[in-house]
């Protein structure tokens, strides 16, 4: 692997479609209807549970990584949910 880049990311207008505490992941979808998956610490999954469904401001992290093929590989960490 390459060069990790992380970049912060807020995206306003953001839908929570999905949460999984017990794996740590999150599902988003952005006002224009780009899906986002990616991981979270469970205090945060937890504070976002509660406005599933509702139009969120999403703090993220976002990790790109160069693989030895050639490709970008990106990677999302959600740091917070306003």
């Amino acid at each position: 692997m390459g060069e990790i880049r992380d970049e912060d990311v807020e995206i306003t207008g953001a839908i929570i479609t999905g949460i999984n505490i017990r794996q740590n992941t999150f599902e988003l979808q952005t006002d224009i209807n780009q899906i986002i998956k990616g991981k979270s610490r469970p205090e945060t999954l937890i504070k976002a549970s509660v406005k599933i469904g509702k139009e969120v401001r999403a703090k993220l992290v976002k990790s790109t990584c160069e693989l030895y093929t050639g490709a970008l590989k990106e990677s999302w960490f959600l740091a917070d949910v306003l």
